[in-house]
């Protein structure tokens, strides 16, 4: 799953805004795509708008009164992107002493549209991570991805006491992040379920017959 990120680069909303996007995205099957990844310089808008065209959904965060967003926000609204805004309001002390460009609220006229509020990085990620789950949950899986879940799926139907993901990865060859990923899917999917404490999860076929481990 592919959601396009569009922001205010010159004065990001938060010191080490993206931060939250990078966590995010390894423990989810999913690539945060910005705005400002565009090569070379020509023809940006119409790579910026292709990039919103091949995204599953969009995401533009109107914390600040920035024209290149406003203007790829309704470049999405009108191809009908599923997107959502991300908004940080700023203090009103500072915008009164004009130590800020941030904005006290929504646009009036965004008020309808579904707001993810945030005031710092842990609130950016607990806003982006529940954005996420209901995606993947309420998304088709790409054939890529289902022949992932599939393997994942058969890998633990041999083994009855389930598998940590460590040792998921190690022998399907992937990379942990990816099968932390796939693993939430099919979790919520009810294809596998967790048992054990926290930091001895293991992971178990959630139906269907178990044969004995290897």
């Amino acid at each position: 799953m592919r959601i396009f990120v569009a922001h205010d680069f010159t004065r990001p909303p938060l010191r080490g805004y993206r931060e939250p996007f990078k966590i995010v995205e390894v423990n989810n099957t999913i690539d945060f795509i910005f705005a400002d990844e565009v090569h070379g310089a020509n023809n940006l808008l119409g790579q910026i708008e292709t990039m919103i065209v091949e995204a599953d959904a969009c995401l533009f965060d109107v914390s600040t009164p920035n024209r290149n967003v406003f203007l790829e926000l309704g470049f999405a609204r009108g191809k009908s992107k599923k997107y959502s805004l991300l908004f940080r309001p700023a203090s009103k002390w500072l915008v009164k002493l004009g130590f800020t460009d941030g904005l006290l609220d929504v646009p009036s006229d965004l008020r309808g549209d579904r707001i993810l509020y945030y005031s710092n990085k842990l609130s950016l990620r607990f806003q982006l991570d529940e954005l996420v789950k209901g995606l993947i949950s309420a998304a088709d899986l790409s054939p890529q991805q289902e022949m992932l879940g599939a393997r994942v799926e058969d890998l633990l139907a041999r083994h009855k006491y389930g598998l940590p993901k460590r040792e998921i990865a190690d022998k399907l060859n992937l990379e942990p992040s990816v099968v932390g990923g796939m693993l939430n899917v099919l979790i919520r999917q009810q294809r596998v379920k967790t048992v054990g404490s926290r930091f001895q999860t293991r992971y178990v076929k959630a139906v269907g017959p178990v044969e004995a481990a290897e």
